[in-house]
């Protein structure tokens, strides 16, 4: 179970750097 819950935390916080990368990359366009 807590390996379950390592796995979500790591997708998590890969997903928001990956949202995070975006805006960076979007935000000087705009």
């Amino acid at each position: 179970m807590p390996m379950t819950i390592v796995v979500t935390n790591d997708v998590a916080d890969r997903y928001r750097g990956f949202l995070a990368s975006c805006m960076l990359e979007i935000a000087p366009g705009v």
